[in-house]
């Protein structure tokens, strides 16, 4: 029975002692975590702070730089600045006008549009037919 009750306090001893390490084991890993986590704040923090800096600086560097890039621009079809061709104002209003003038033009053909031979050809004789009867 001592034997057992040895045994018995083996045991229990034995598995205290996993239960130590396993916490030891656990609270290390805690602690990893926190520094972790106090480094990411820090660079949340850090990251927040260049943004801030960015904004009151008026926005970021690409966008000064296609700013400055937009102003060195000349437009080749009216000699502006800080435009391009494609994007030219004189030359969007000349399209427009001239696919209005296209259009009014199409309709006042179609509006006016002589006959063909053939249709004045069948006219005059279906009133030729009408006369003789």
């Amino acid at each position: 029975m001592q034997r057992a009750e040895g045994l018995m306090i083996q045991v229990i001893l034995t598995a205290v002692t996993e239960l130590q390490e396993e916490q030891q084991y656990i609270k290390k890993k805690q602690e990893e975590l926190l520094k972790k986590a106090r480094s990411l704040q820090t660079v949340q923090k850090d990251i927040v702070e260049l943004l801030q800096a960015m904004v009151e600086a008026g926005g970021h560097k690409s966008a000064k730089r296609e700013s400055k890039e937009k102003k060195a621009r000349e437009c080749f079809e009216c000699g502006k600045m800080g435009h391009i061709a494609r994007h030219c104002w004189i030359r969007i209003n000349r399209q427009r006008k001239e696919e209005s003038q296209q259009a009014e033009l199409q309709n006042y053909e179609k509006r006016y549009e002589k006959p063909d031979e053939e249709e004045i050809c069948d006219e005059n004789e279906a009133e030729v037919e009408s006369d003789v009867e």
